[in-house]
């Protein structure tokens, strides 16, 4: 009698394995990138990029998961993994501005105010007041020397007491 019910125990085990597991691989991906971004925020950064990677490997095209991995790259000052997962991200989803601007920044960074340029550039043409993308902006002026493009982006930040230079 025992032994058959280990085997019942053990059959419906299986069955509520069987079941729990088969969830669209679109909810799997949310629920890896969910798990990631409370990690994430508990500083957990080694447990979050697992999850990150675990959504991709279900949808590598998953533009959330490269975000996230980039923003994770970021706070453990991995700035080439940064670069990397941020570019990956832009690619599959030109419309994530987050992404840009970070993106805008790491190349500030490296004194490619050109291409930072071009990342305030786009963001500011879809969200002309992303407080992100005007400091990025400015400093792209203070880099190349443009100081009376820079003061107009300064005063007006100032008159509206964003703590601007903490954004960039």
């Amino acid at each position: 009698m025992n032994k058959r019910m280990n085997l019942s125990s053990i059959a419906l085990f299986l069955v509520c394995l069987m079941v729990l597991g088969c969830g669209s691989p679109e909810d799997k991906k949310k629920a890896f990138v969910a798990k990631g971004k409370t990690l994430f925020e508990q500083g957990d950064f080694v447990k979050a990029k697992l999850e990150f990677k675990n959504a991709i490997q279900i949808d590598p095209e998953f533009a959330e998961a490269y975000f996230m991995l980039g923003q994770t790259a970021l706070k453990e000052e991995d700035f080439q993994a940064a670069y990397q997962m941020l570019n990956k991200t832009v690619a599959l989803d030109p419309e994530n501005l987050a992404a840009r601007v970070d993106l805008g920044r790491l190349f500030l960074s490296a004194r490619a105010g050109d291409k930072a340029e071009e990342q305030a550039a786009y963001v500011l043409a879809k969200d002309p007041k992303n407080v992100k993308a005007r400091l990025l902006m400015t400093s792209v002026y203070f880099l190349n020397k443009a100081l009376d493009q820079a003061r107009p982006c300064c005063r007006n930040c100032w008159r509206k007491r964003k703590p601007c230079l903490k954004s960039i």
